[in-house]
């Protein structure tokens, strides 16, 4: 073999080590997930509230908000890192509201917006799939 094939060879298998490392990282790091795949961040409640619902001990995570504080929007993101940080057999999400209009209109909307921006940063990167997931 030449070096040249050889080390065609060493970046492919690094280049998938790094993408199950980052799979690994972000099935327990929504935060992490959150950066580096969609680039946003959040303010430090809306993070804690993250990590209890996604990580809590509880079944149920019950939160006093109001209109506009960011509910559908997290849920968005929520659903969006579970069916891409596992694998598919292993996940599935099922979003329901009081009308079928406001899951079209707010949920979807947002997770349609979202995946839009990632596509374009993969298109960009010359990357085929804009989430890490399978």
């Amino acid at each position: 073999m030449t070096y040249q094939i050889k080390q065609a060879a060493f970046e492919t298998v690094m280049a998938e080590i790094r993408e199950r490392s980052k799979k690994r990282i972000y099935q327990h790091d929504f935060i992490a997930w959150q950066w580096d795949v969609l680039g946003e961040r959040m303010y430090e409640k809306m993070a804690e509230i993250s990590n209890d619902v996604l990580f809590g001990e509880k079944p149920k995570t019950l939160i006093k908000s109001s209109n506009g504080s960011g509910k559908t929007f997290s849920s968005a993101r929520w659903a969006m890192w579970w069916v891409s940080a596992f694998p598919p057999e292993e996940s599935l999400a099922i979003l329901t509201a009081p009308t079928l209009r406001q899951v079209q209109l707010g949920t979807f909307a947002y997770i349609k917006d979202r995946y839009g921006f990632a596509k374009s940063q993969a298109m960009l990167e010359n990357k085929p799939n804009p989430m890490p997931g399978w």
